[in-house]
């Protein structure tokens, strides 16, 4: 609301019957997850109407400092938007902020990012919680991401094996062999 947001947990079998502008209640206990206060994981939410007019705040960019204080400061929720290069590591989906010390990652991906792996992108979203003990990721809920042109997916061809050995060490390779 005007005051502020707080996060709620609702784990991954939520209906995914809301969309933006959606005006909710929420009832449930509070809990402390990443330094941040949150709804639990034991909450009921009610759809109560549409705000049509809803739109989303305007977002802070972020300096690598400034990515770094989040991560050491109190955390507050806020709406954020930076540049970094996004890496998917099987269900991870993180951000490597140049001149950063910590890591970022996209927390609840509703959709497969990994086509856009390996580029750089600008990416705008919520900041909603750290996580991590040795490694520090300060993790957002993705609302755009902006940055190269997703590619399609290399079609492999398959390469003999004296092909394989006449190429170039450290290139993929796709083959087949009894």
């Amino acid at each position: 609301d005007e005051t502020g947001y707080i996060f709620v947990f609702y784990g991954g079998t939520y209906a995914k019957d809301l969309a933006v502008g959606d005006k909710v209640t929420v009832t449930g206990k509070t809990s402390m997850y990443g330094g941040a206060k949150q709804f639990g994981s034991n909450v009921a939410y009610a759809k109560t109407g549409t705000d049509s007019s809803f739109a989303q705040p305007t977002a802070k960019a972020l300096s690598a400092t400034e990515f770094d204080a989040l991560a050491t400061a109190d955390v507050e929720i806020q709406y954020v938007t930076l540049e970094a290069e996004l890496v998917v590591s099987g269900n991870y989906v993180n951000l490597n902020v140049n001149g950063a010390s910590v890591t970022g990652s996209i927390a609840y991906a509703d959709s497969d990012l990994s086509e856009y792996s390996g580029t750089t992108v600008t990416i705008t979203g919520y900041f909603i919680y750290v996580s991590g003990s040795t490694t520090k990721y300060v993790n957002v809920i993705l609302t755009n991401i902006e940055g190269a042109e997703p590619q399609p997916p290399v079609e492999e061809t398959v390469a003999t094996t004296a092909e394989v050995l006449a190429g170039t060490v450290g290139n993929p390779y796709k083959t087949t062999g009894t």
